[in-house]
């Protein structure tokens, strides 16, 4: 037969359909070479394989032979969705059933150990941050009325956002109350610190050293702003130097007086 001519032997083969068959299934597999990245919404993928294999094929890596990186793709697929891999053998398909499940399984532990990590993680922030608040809370409280002294807000020299205070100007009195306070969890964050934080971010003793306590002040012209407990402290402390004493309000209920600090924790 194959010494027939090439145009007799294409048009045998169009009544043969057994050899288009195969051919289909070749070709479905040669696609599947496309299939590069783990994570891929396997319907999307499909929907698009032509196109993925093109991008694939594009792929330029020197390291790899790009035979063989696109055999280990094919691999991946039938190991990971051999539902999806239909051309397969029934013998090939149980093999590749029992690896994807095995897969699979490891997949969910995984996913699940991380989600336990990570409530496990968000529960303990929450603990520091909430003992901070109370610590606090001991010394000051919600709507305390104070006179501290106030500087004119100036451009940062770091930041062109960010404003800072004049301490080069005079200071003016101003009365304020606590509106406030928030936590602000500077672990996790920026560069050069995430390393640290996945070895750290269940000890608590850390967890607190990297949490900033922001408390809200809000003055009698309606103006807002936010100090870090440090620079609040400071300003309470050179309030003194002014002759203002922001003690504790004490309150009298029936007889008894009471630190508005305590009334305000109960409340």
């Amino acid at each position: 037969m194959f010494n027939l001519p090439e145009e007799i032997q294409r048009y045998i083969y169009e009544f043969c359909s057994d050899k288009w068959e195969n051919m289909d299934k070749v070709l479905s597999q040669f696609l599947k070479g496309g299939f590069n990245r783990i994570h891929y919404n396997i319907k999307r993928f499909l929907k698009n394989e032509k196109k993925r294999a093109i991008n694939s094929a594009n792929f330029r890596n020197e390291k790899k032979s790009k035979v063989t990186f696109w055999l280990r793709n094919i691999e991946k697929f039938e190991n990971t969705h051999p539902e999806e891999a239909n051309y397969l053998s029934k013998k090939e398909l149980e093999i590749n059933f029992k690896i994807a499940l095995k897969t699979r399984k490891e997949k969910a532990e995984e996913k699940e150990r991380i989600s336990n990590e990570l409530i496990r993680e968000r529960k303990i922030s929450a603990k520091c941050e909430r003992e901070l608040k109370e610590q606090f809370l001991t010394e000051y409280y919600y709507g305390q009325e104070l006179r501290l002294p106030i500087n004119v807000l100036i451009p940062s020299m770091t930041s062109g956002v960010s404003l800072r205070e004049d301490e080069t100007m005079d200071c003016d009195i101003c009365t304020c109350k606590i509106v406030d306070v928030y936590c602000y969890n500077k672990s996790g964050l920026g560069f050069g610190i995430d390393e640290e934080y996945k070895k750290m971010r269940f000890n608590e003793k850390w967890i607190k050293q990297h949490i900033e306590l922001i408390v809200e002040l809000r003055f009698n012209n309606g103006l807002r702003r936010y100090y870090n407990v440090s620079f609040f402290k400071q300003r309470i402390e050179l309030s003194k130097h002014y002759g203002i004493e922001n003690t504790q309000n004490w309150v009298e209920i029936g007889g008894v007086w009471y630190s508005a600090i305590l009334l305000n924790k109960k409340l």
